[in-house]
């Protein structure tokens, strides 16, 4: 009876958790249906057109063609939104001028979106976008409730699997 139970539990949790093995990393649709391109046009034909790059934790990194009075949240809804992995209280731009100099601009979300309030003294606290600049948004994978279950699922599997194995060695 445990050997059938074991069993069937094994069979369940692979049908349910089993990875997909129909999509290649790399492929034309991996994790974004129609949208996997590496280059967006979002420009203005009356105005000022400058390139960027996004990457990082978004749902659509790549080069940017944005008019040139966009700020970082445009970008940002630009490319999709922060991934639910994003750490948006360490947003980078970097920034590399034409005598070689580079610069890293660390910018915190509630900065962006309190924008407003941030001008001061006809100075700007958050930078205005220039050409080539690339915009970081970092992160780090996080485990959600799903993530804990699919991996107690595989190792309670496992165990019924060597439980059922020593159990048929020792008839």
């Amino acid at each position: 009876m445990i050997k059938y139970l074991s069993l069937l539990f094994i069979l369940f949790s692979v049908f349910i958790y089993g990875q997909d093995t129909g999509t290649q990393l790399g492929s034309a649709n991996f994790d974004r249906g129609t949208y996997a391109r590496a280059f967006f046009d979002y420009s203005d034909p009356g105005s000022v057109n400058i390139k960027i790059s996004v990457w990082g934790y978004v749902r659509y990194p790549g080069k940017y063609l944005i008019p040139d009075y966009t700020t970082i949240t445009d970008v940002l809804s630009y490319s999709g939104g922060p991934d639910e992995n994003a750490n948006l209280d360490d947003v980078r731009l970097y920034r590399v001028f034409e005598d070689g100099k580079e610069q890293m601009i660390k910018i915190n979300y509630n900065d962006l979106m309190w924008e407003d309030h941030l001008t001061q003294n006809n100075r700007r606290a958050v930078p205005k976008i220039q050409p080539n600049d690339i915009l970081v948004v970092p992160g780090e994978p996080r485990l959600f409730f799903r993530d804990y279950f699919a991996i107690g699922l595989s190792v309670l599997g496992i165990m019924l699997a060597v439980t059922n194995l020593v159990v048929s060695l020792n008839r």
